[in-house]
């Protein structure tokens, strides 16, 4: 999930605020141990398969030059 919100500030100021959260189940056959020798032919122990949950805050803000500053 997302959430974001940009707002204008005066003619040349823009400042961004945004929120993402992920959350991932394991997959079915996923396992950290196996319950006996030779079982990884069934499962898969890749920590990238496994549950996950991620949270982000982010904060921006960003100015445009005016047209005379960027030309010699």
């Amino acid at each position: 999930m997302r959430a974001g919100y940009t707002h204008p500030l005066g003619a040349h100021w823009v400042v961004e605020a945004g929120y993402r959260w992920y959350d991932q189940a394991a997959a079915d056959f996923y396992s950290d141990l196996f319950p006996r020798a030779d079982f990884q032919n069934f499962l898969a122990r890749d920590k990238e398969l496994s549950t996950f949950t991620s949270h982000m805050l982010s904060l921006g803000a960003t100015y445009e030059l005016p047209r005379w500053a960027g030309r010699s």
